[in-house]
Protein backbone atom coordinates (compact mmCIF):
# COMPACT_ATOMS: atom_id res chain seq x y z
CA UNK A 1 0.00 0.00 0.00
CA UNK A 2 1.47 3.50 -1.16
CA UNK A 3 1.16 6.44 1.04
CA UNK A 4 0.61 10.02 -1.01
CA UNK A 5 2.14 12.97 0.29
CA UNK A 6 -1.47 14.27 0.38
CA UNK A 7 -2.51 12.00 3.07
CA UNK A 8 0.50 12.57 5.52
CA UNK A 9 -0.32 16.17 4.70
CA UNK A 10 -4.18 15.62 5.92
CA UNK A 11 -2.90 13.73 9.25
CA UNK A 12 0.16 16.51 9.77
CA UNK A 13 -3.05 19.54 9.53
CA UNK A 14 -5.15 17.53 11.74
CA UNK A 15 -2.96 17.00 14.59
CA UNK A 16 -1.92 20.63 14.15
CA UNK A 17 -5.56 21.45 14.42
CA UNK A 18 -6.42 19.27 17.20
CA UNK A 19 -3.43 20.88 19.01
CA UNK A 20 -4.07 24.48 18.36
CA UNK A 21 -7.59 24.00 19.69
CA UNK A 22 -6.18 22.27 23.16
CA UNK A 23 -4.42 25.86 23.20
CA UNK A 24 -7.25 27.46 22.77
CA UNK A 25 -8.95 25.63 24.91
CA UNK A 26 -6.61 26.15 28.02
CA UNK A 27 -6.33 30.24 26.80
CA UNK A 28 -9.71 31.06 27.24
CA UNK A 29 -10.13 28.92 30.73
CA UNK A 30 -7.13 30.37 32.69
CA UNK A 31 -8.58 33.86 31.04
CA UNK A 32 -12.10 32.93 32.49
CA UNK A 33 -10.70 31.69 35.57
CA UNK A 34 -8.11 34.28 36.44
CA UNK A 35 -11.40 37.39 35.64
CA UNK A 36 -13.26 35.31 38.15
CA UNK A 37 -11.12 35.04 41.34
CA UNK A 38 -9.44 38.44 40.64
CA UNK A 39 -9.93 40.96 43.07
CA UNK A 40 -11.89 44.08 43.08
CA UNK A 41 -9.85 47.34 42.76
CA UNK A 42 -11.61 49.99 45.47
CA UNK A 43 -11.26 53.60 44.58
CA UNK A 44 -9.84 55.77 47.19
CA UNK A 45 -9.83 59.53 47.26
CA UNK A 46 -6.67 61.46 46.68
CA UNK A 47 -4.47 61.73 49.77
CA UNK A 48 -3.14 65.02 50.64
CA UNK A 49 0.77 65.60 49.85
CA UNK A 50 1.49 65.42 53.98
CA UNK A 51 -0.14 62.79 54.81
CA UNK A 52 0.58 59.05 54.45
CA UNK A 53 -1.96 56.37 53.68
CA UNK A 54 -2.18 53.72 55.97
CA UNK A 55 -3.51 50.10 55.53
CA UNK A 56 -6.83 49.55 58.28
CA UNK A 57 -5.65 46.91 60.65
CA UNK A 58 -8.99 45.22 61.61
CA UNK A 59 -8.60 43.02 65.01
CA UNK A 60 -11.59 41.32 65.76
CA UNK A 61 -9.50 40.09 68.98
CA UNK A 62 -12.53 41.55 71.39
CA UNK A 63 -15.91 41.70 70.36
CA UNK A 64 -19.11 42.38 72.80
CA UNK A 65 -22.53 41.43 71.79
CA UNK A 66 -24.76 43.11 74.62
CA UNK A 67 -28.90 41.38 74.74
CA UNK A 68 -30.83 44.18 75.79
CA UNK A 69 -33.62 42.96 78.53
CA UNK A 70 -36.40 44.08 80.78
CA UNK A 71 -33.86 46.90 82.53
CA UNK A 72 -35.76 46.93 85.51
CA UNK A 73 -35.61 43.71 85.99
CA UNK A 74 -32.06 43.53 85.43
CA UNK A 75 -32.29 40.51 83.25
CA UNK A 76 -29.61 42.29 80.56
CA UNK A 77 -27.25 40.15 79.86
CA UNK A 78 -23.78 40.70 77.58
CA UNK A 79 -22.14 37.95 76.18
CA UNK A 80 -18.36 38.33 75.06
CA UNK A 81 -17.23 36.13 72.31
CA UNK A 82 -13.30 36.61 71.60
CA UNK A 83 -11.90 35.30 68.38
CA UNK A 84 -8.57 33.16 68.30
CA UNK A 85 -6.35 33.64 65.61
CA UNK A 86 -6.19 30.56 63.53
CA UNK A 87 -9.50 29.02 64.53
CA UNK A 88 -12.60 28.64 66.76
CA UNK A 89 -12.30 28.11 70.49
CA UNK A 90 -12.61 24.57 71.68
CA UNK A 91 -16.12 23.42 71.99
CA UNK A 92 -15.57 22.79 76.42
CA UNK A 93 -14.69 26.58 76.35
CA UNK A 94 -18.36 27.87 74.47
CA UNK A 95 -20.21 25.23 77.19
CA UNK A 96 -18.22 26.86 79.59
CA UNK A 97 -19.08 30.32 78.83
CA UNK A 98 -22.47 29.56 78.02
CA UNK A 99 -23.07 27.99 81.09
CA UNK A 100 -21.34 30.75 83.00
CA UNK A 101 -23.88 32.93 81.58
CA UNK A 102 -26.94 31.04 82.50
CA UNK A 103 -25.83 30.99 86.28
CA UNK A 104 -25.71 35.26 86.00
CA UNK A 105 -28.93 35.41 84.42
CA UNK A 106 -30.64 33.17 87.30
CA UNK A 107 -28.45 35.42 89.44
CA UNK A 108 -30.50 38.23 88.06
CA UNK A 109 -33.66 36.36 88.33
CA UNK A 110 -34.71 35.60 84.74
CA UNK A 111 -36.92 33.03 84.26
CA UNK A 112 -36.08 29.60 83.37
CA UNK A 113 -37.86 29.59 80.06
CA UNK A 114 -36.36 32.90 78.74
CA UNK A 115 -32.80 31.73 79.66
CA UNK A 116 -33.46 28.55 77.46
CA UNK A 117 -35.30 31.08 74.78
CA UNK A 118 -31.65 33.21 74.76
CA UNK A 119 -29.11 30.33 75.05
CA UNK A 120 -28.48 26.91 73.75
CA UNK A 121 -29.16 24.99 77.13
CA UNK A 122 -30.78 22.26 78.43
CA UNK A 123 -32.85 21.50 80.88
CA UNK A 124 -31.10 19.40 82.69
CA UNK A 125 -28.00 21.90 82.91
CA UNK A 126 -30.65 24.69 83.83
CA UNK A 127 -31.54 22.21 86.83
CA UNK A 128 -27.96 22.07 88.50
CA UNK A 129 -27.49 25.60 87.95
CA UNK A 130 -30.61 26.42 90.19
CA UNK A 131 -29.75 23.25 92.02
CA UNK A 132 -26.36 25.41 92.86
CA UNK A 133 -27.85 28.12 93.20
CA UNK A 134 -30.15 27.25 96.27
Amino acid sequence: MDISSELIMDVALNVVAYLASGLLAIVIYSAMRRARTAPSVATTAPVAEGMKATPLAVSNERMEFVKFGDAAAGTAVSESKTSVAGGSRSRSHQRGEIIRVAREMLRAGAPRERIQRVLPISDGELALLSMEQN
